[in-house]
C-alpha cells in the first residue's frame, strides 16, 4: 500500500491527474544509473492501479478522480502517507507530498552513494581492461555488449595512425587524480594521445551520471585518457575558467613505460591529500558542472561547460572515432605538392652522396661514359631506367622528358638528336628546374635546343600539339595520383606528331598492391605505393589513344634502393627529402620489393595520319617559359618622356638606351636610334648585355604595343633583376619600359624623322 501511495505522489497523478501532454517522452539511456522512479514496487503499483481502472466504466475524467478518491478513503488511515490523523486538509495535502519527496531524495541519495563506490571499485582499482575482462570469462559472465562490438570492430578494422601502425591501447579506465596528476597528465603525456578530463563535484548526481558513462568510454578507446578531478582542486570558480596549465619544458613519455613513471597510475594518495588543503568548496559555481576538458600535445582543443551526459559524452565519442581513423588517402593536389616539395629539397642538396648516385644509375643502365659527360649534380640517383638508351632517338628530333630532374636524361638526349634537335625538360619543381638550368649552363647548353620548365604534369602540357618525336620519362608518372597518370599519357598523345612514341622507364606492380601500401604516403613516396599493375597501364595507354603498347619488365634489383638492413634509402627514384619519411614507411623488415613491383620499360606509338607536318621554331607554347619568371617591375615612361629625353642632349646622350626586342615584326620603323636584342635570346645575352650598358642611366625596352605581359617589359624585368644580382656600385643602370610600345610612338611621331626611324 505504502508503494502504491508513493508512486502516485511521485508521478503527480494523486493530485494532477493524468498528463494531457501529447509531447513524447525522452527515454532514458541504458548507461543511465536507475534512479529509484521505475523500481518494481512501481511496476506492481502502477499495475494494480490499471486493474481498478479497468474494472470501472467513467462517464467523465471527474468522476473518474471521484471514484479514485472514494477507494482511497475505504483504506486504513494509519498506512497512508498523506492521509493519517492531523494530515487531511489542502495544507496536510502539500505536507504529505513534501514528506514523499523527501524520502524519494534519501533513496536518490543511498542510490548515488552506492553507485560512487561502485564506481570507484570498478574504475579506480587499478586492474587493467584485459584482466577484468580475463576475470569475466573464467567467471562465465558475459562481456558488455557494447565493448564486444567496438572490439570486434577493432579487429576487422585496425585503427592506424597516418602511417598505418596499428594503435596499442594503453589505459582503459576512468581515473581520479588531483592537482599534480592532472598537470602531469597534460603535460607529459606523449604527443597524439588525447587526455579527457571531467571536472566534477561530489554533490552532484549528474556528475556521476557522466562518470558512469565516461567509464564505458575509457574501455572503448583504451589508447585515450579519461581522468576525473574534482573542480575545486582545479580551481574552477565562479570567477574563473578551468585551469588549462600553459606548456612548460617536461621531457615527453616514451612508449616504453617503465614502473617509475608517476603519471600511471594518475595521481597518488600524496596528491589527493595535498589538494584536500586547497579545496574551497564555497566558491565553486556548482551550475557550471559536470564540465569535460578535452587535450592534445598540453593544448585544451575542446570544453564543454554543464554538459548534458547524452550530449557531452556523444561529443567526446565522435572527436575520438575521427580521430581514431585512419588519416584518409590525400587529394590529389595534395600528393603533387607533398611530391614537389620532396623533389625540391632534393634539389637543394644536389652534389650529397654522389658516390650512391653514381652506383644507382650504374645500375639501371647508364654507362660509365654517359656519366662521365654530365656535370655530377645532374644525376641525382633518382632513376629506375635509362629512357634515352631505349628510346633511339635520331639527329634533329624533337624530345620530351617528363619530370627532368637535375636534367640527365635531357642532356644525353640533346647530345643524340644534336644541335638541330631539341630537348625539353618539364618538372613540377621550381628548386628543380632551377638546378638544370644550373647544368644545362654547366654545358653550354640553352634555349632553344636545351628548355627547362616548370610545369604541372597532371594538368595541360605547355607544348604545342603535334610538336615532339618521342617522350621519355624516368620514374615519375607512378608518383602522379590516378587522375593525373591518365592526364599525362593523354597529353603527351597530343604533343607527339603522328607516327610519335613514347619510351618511359617507371615502377609498375606485378600484382595488385595492400590497401595499406596503396594509401600510406610514405611508400607513394617510395615509388611503391602509387604504382599500378601492368594491366592497369595498358588501359590507360588505350584510353590515351596509343598503339602497340608494350611493357617489359627488365628484372632490376629495386632492394639496390635499400640498405642491406633494410633500412630506409638516402636516395630513390622519387628522390625523398630525407630517411625519415621512409623509415616509417611501416613495412615489414622482411618485405620484398622485387617481390610486388618492378622496374620496367614501357613503349607504345600514336597512330599515323595525314596530318600535315608543322614547322615551329620550338614546341614550347611560350618561348619564354624557358627562363626564369620575372621578379622585378620596372616603370613605365610615356612617349613625351622619351622624346624629351632623345631630343635635349642634357638628358640624352649617353645617359639613355632605346632598346627594341622585337626581331621579325619590326620592318614598319622603330624609335630613332634603337638597338635590337631579340627577346628570345636576351636573357642569355644579359651577361654581354649588362657589360654594354651597365653605367647607362636609363635603359628603355619595348616591343609592339609593351603590354603587361609582353616582350618589352619581361626584358625591361630581366635586365633589372639582373642588376638587383650585382654589387650597386658595380653600375649606374636602370630598366624602364615605353608606355605603349612602337604602336602608341608611331601614332604620335610618325613623319618626325628625329624620332622615327625606318629600315
Amino acid at each position: 500500500m505504502y508503494a502504491d501511495i508513493e508512486a502516485l505522489v511521485l508521478s503527480g497523478e494523486l493530485f494532477n491527474g493524468p498528463s494531457r501532454s501529447s509531447s513524447p517522452r525522452r527515454s532514458p539511456s541504458p548507461d543511465r544509473a536507475d534512479p529509484g522512479w521505475h523500481d518494481e514496487e512501481y511496476k506492481l503499483a502502477m499495475e494494480e492501479q490499471r486493474r481498478r481502472d479497468q474494472a470501472l466504466d467513467y462517464d467523465s475524467d471527474d468522476a473518474r478522480r471521484d471514484a479514485i478518491k472514494a477507494q482511497r478513503q475505504k483504506e486504513s488511515q494509519p498506512e497512508s502517507i498523506g492521509m493519517g490523523p492531523g494530515r487531511t486538509g489542502v495544507k496536510g495535502v502539500i505536507r504529505d507530498r513534501n514528506e514523499a519527496m523527501e524520502l524519494e531524495r534519501e533513496k536518490k541519495a543511498k542510490e548515488m552513494e552506492s553507485l560512487r563506490q561502485k564506481m570507484e571499485k570498478n574504475n579506480l582499482g587499478g586492474k587493467t581492461y584485459l584482466e577484468e575482462e580475463r576475470e569475466k570469462a573464467a567467471r562465465g559472465e558475459k562481456a558488455d555488449e557494447l565493448v564486444q562490438q567496438e572490439q570486434e570492430k577493432f579487429k576487422e578494422e585496425p585503427k592506424r595512425d597516418p602511417l598505418g601502425r596499428k594503435r596499442e591501447g594503453r589505459f582503459g579506465h576512468l581515473r581520479e587524480v588531483g592537482l599534480q596528476g592532472f598537470l602531469n597528465a597534460v603535460e607529459k603525456e606523449e604527443r597524439g594521445v588525447w587526455v579527457v578530463v571531467h571536472l566534477f563535484d561530489p554533490s552532484l548526481e549528474r556528475c556521476y551520471v557522466l562518470d558512469e558513462t565516461l567509464a564505458r568510454l575509457a574501455r572503448l578507446y583504451p589508447e585515450t585518457k579519461f581522468l576525473r578531478a574534482r573542480a575545486a582542486a582545479l580551481g574552477f570558480t565562479s570567477g574563473g575558467a578551468a585551469l588549462a596549465p600553459k606548456p612548460r619544458p617536461a621531457p615527453r613519455k616514451t612508449k616504453q613505460r617503465s614502473e617509475k613513471d608517476e603519471d600511471d597510475p594518475f595521481g597518488s594518495d600524496s596528491d589527493s591529500k595535498e589538494d584536500e588543503d586547497i579545496i574551497d568548496d564555497d566558491d565553486i559555481d556548482l551550475d557550471m558542472l559536470p564540465t569535460l576538458l578535452v587535450y592534445r600535445d598540453g593544448e585544451l582543443v575542446f570544453n564543454w561547460v554543464r554538459v548534458d551526459w547524452e550530449a557531452g559524452t556523444a561529443g567526446v565519442e565522435e572527436l575520438l572515432d575521427n580521430s581514431s581513423k585512419p588519416t584518409a588517402t590525400p587529394s590529389d593536389s595534395d600528393l603533387v605538392k607533398v611530391v614537389n616539395d620532396t623533389y625540391s629539397d632534393r634539389a637543394l642538396k644536389s652534389g650529397e652522396d654522389k658516390d650512391r648516385s653514381k652506383a644507382i644509375a650504374e645500375a639501371f643502365g647508364y654507362t660509365a661514359d654517359e656519366l662521365k659527360s654530365l656535370p655530377e649534380e645532374a644525376n641525382l640517383g633518382l632513376s629506375c631506367g635509362n629512357p634515352t638508351a631505349i628510346a633511339k632517338l635520331k639527329e634533329g628530333e624533337r624530345v620530351l622528358d617528363l619530370g627532368s630532374g637535375g636534367g640527365i636524361d635531357v642532356f644525353l638526349a640533346a647530345s643524340k638528336v644534336g644541335p638541330n634537335g631539341q630537348a625539353i625538360g618539364l618538372d613540377g619543381s621550381a628548386e628543380m628546374v632551377t638546378l638544370a638550368r644550373k647544368n644545362a649552363g654547366k654545358q653550354g647548353l640553352k634555349p632553344p635546343q636545351v628548355a627547362f620548365v616548370q610545369a604541372s604534369l597532371e594538368k595541360d602540357l605547355p607544348i604545342e600539339s603535334s610538336s615532339i618525336d618521342c617522350v621519355i620519362s624516368n620514374c615519375v608518372i607512378n608518383l602522379l595520383p590516378l587522375a593525373g597518370k591518365a592526364s599525362v599519357l593523354k597529353e603527351g598523345l597530343r604533343v607527339l606528331k603522328p607516327g610519335g612514341r613514347i619510351a618511359l622507364s617507371d615502377i609498375v606492380a606485378k600484382k595488385a598492391l595492400p590497401e595499406d601500401v596503396r594509401g600510406n604516403l610514405a611508400t607513394h613516396l617510395s615509388c611503391i605505393g602509387g604504382a599500378v599493375t601492368e594491366a592497369e597501364y595498358r588501359t590507360f595507354l588505350a584510353e590515351a589513344g596509343f598503339q602497340d603498347a608494350l611493357l617489359v619488365d627488365r628484372k632490376n634489383d629495386l632492394n639496390v634502393y635499400w640498405d642491406s638492413n633494410g633500412s630506409a634509402p638516402t636516395t630513390s627514384c622519387c628522390s625523398p627529402a630525407s630517411s625519415d619519411v621512409l623509415k616509417q614507411r611501416n613495412l615489414p623488415a622482411d618485405f620484398d620489393v622485387n617481390e610486388w613491383v618492378g622496374s620496367y620499360e614501357i613503349y607504345a606509338v600514336k597512330p599515323p595520319s595525314d596530318e600535315p607536318a608543322r614547322t615551329l621554331e620550338t614546341a614550347l607554347l611560350r618561348s619564354w617559359d624557358a627562363y626564369p619568371t620575372v621578379k622585378s617591375g620596372p616603370p613605365p615612361l610615356t612617349a613625351e618622356e622619351v622624346a624629351e629625353l632623345i631630343r635635349n642632349p642634357e638628358k640624352g646622350g649617353d645617359k639613355i638606351a632605346l632598346i627594341d626586342v622585337r626581331r621579325n615584326d619590326h620592318g614598319g620603323g622603330h624609335v630613332k636610334g634603337s638597338e635590337q636584342w631579340a627577346a628570345q635570346t636576351f636573357y642569355d645575352d644579359l651577361p654581354g648585355f649588362f657589360e654594354k650598358h651597365k653605367n647607362t642611366e636609363n635603359v628603355i625596352f619595348y616591343c609592339q604595343s609593351s603590354s603587361e605581359r609582353a616582350r618589352g617589359p619581361r626584358s625591361a624585368g630581366w635586365y633589372q633583376d639582373y642588376l638587383d644580382s650585382q654589387a650597386p656600385d658595380s653600375h649606374s643602370s636602370k630598366a624602364y619600359v615605353l608606355q605603349g610600345g612602337i604602336k602608341g610612338w608611331k601614332a604620335k611621331y610618325t613623319g618626325e624623322s628625329d624620332l622615327v626611324d625606318y629600315d
